[in-house]
């Protein structure tokens, strides 16, 4: 991670990770963590994901963003260009809380009723580009 101060008490971090997923399983209604920058919140960063999706290119696979344990469902973009319906499909999301949303955490779930067995090539990224200190309402 490379960190350098910024305004406001953000610090740059530069900090991301990347998860393969192929032949794993997310079981139904369960979720991985994919990163937590507690003890500080997400100022900015960018989440992508490449998973199965249906034929008109919806996903059963949840990106969920928040402060653990209030983990809420996140509209990530569907990348028509990047996507093959009805087998992989690229969404992604910039991270940026408003004024009523602290993000600590990002995750994705299974919102489906069957386990997911992920095929080749599926992943997911998280890249987190600045932090701050959670002030003592948000922690």
């Amino acid at each position: 991670m490379n960190m350098a101060s910024g305004a406001h008490g953000t610090t740059v971090t530069r900090d991301s990770v990347t998860l393969l997923l192929d032949g794993k399983t997310l079981p139904k209604d369960q979720f991985i963590e994919l990163y937590d920058s507690t003890p500080s919140k997400i100022v900015t960063g960018h989440f992508v994901a490449k998973v199965p999706c249906n034929s008109k290119g919806h996903s059963e696979v949840d990106i969920l963003t928040g402060e653990a344990p209030n983990l809420k469902s996140t509209n990530a973009e569907f990348v028509s260009p990047l996507s093959t319906p009805g087998k992989l499909c690229l969404y992604h999301v910039d991270l940026m809380p408003d004024g009523k949303n602290t993000i600590t955490d990002v995750a994705i779930k299974n919102n489906s009723t069957k386990d997911i067995v992920f095929p080749p090539t599926s992943s997911v990224s998280v890249r987190v580009n600045s932090i701050a200190p959670l002030t003592p309402s948000q922690g």
